[in-house]
């Protein structure tokens, strides 16, 4: 097996910055009946752009994206009737805007999606299919290594079946950076 295959080129200035990148990488089953292997890929496109003290930071992604975006959301690929391995693509992107009120305190809005088709491959099933979420939050830094904040966050999903649900959640959180 071929370990994932990365590479990034970032173009920065005092403007910000904007990045490209890619991934290749092998996916393998083996069993005792079957075994089969397939590549795939994904390409992303990422920035920041700087505001002032504000700035902009989104990034826009598709391919064979599976465990690395959301937490695992959704799979790499399945096992066909055959025992074959059928990859799944996706797309998925997130737009933060992120103002700075003071020197010591600071609001992030942010709105993320991500969407696999599964249809072709599953047809009716349980696996999840999309996602969405906005946050927005309010975090104070009394001192240089200390954050204290508070956000919201609203979020909805929907599996391949039609199945869907929704998250509404407050968190408060104090870090301290080492």
């Amino acid at each position: 097996m071929t370990p994932d295959l990365t590479a990034r080129y970032a173009w920065k200035g005092k403007w910000g910055h904007v990045a490209l990148a890619g991934m290749m990488r092998e996916l393998v089953h083996e069993t005792a009946t079957t075994d089969d292997s397939t590549w795939t890929g994904s390409l992303s496109l990422s920035g920041k752009f700087n505001i002032g003290k504000d700035d902009i930071r989104w990034m826009a992604m598709y391919g064979n994206l599976g465990r690395y975006v959301g937490l695992n959301f959704a799979t790499d690929a399945v096992l066909d009737a055959n025992g074959n391995i059928d990859s799944l693509d996706g797309y998925a992107g997130f737009i933060a805007y992120r103002h700075m009120w003071t020197a010591k305190l600071r609001s992030t809005l942010s709105y993320a999606l991500q969407e696999y088709d599964y249809d072709s491959i599953l047809g009716s099933s349980t696996a999840n299919a999309s996602s969405s979420s906005w946050t927005v939050n309010l975090f104070y830094s009394p001192l240089p290594k200390l954050d204290i904040g508070a956000e919201y966050r609203g979020a909805s999903a929907e599996r391949e079946n039609g199945d869907d649900g929704d998250l509404d959640r407050f968190q408060l959180t104090t870090k301290y950076s080492f």
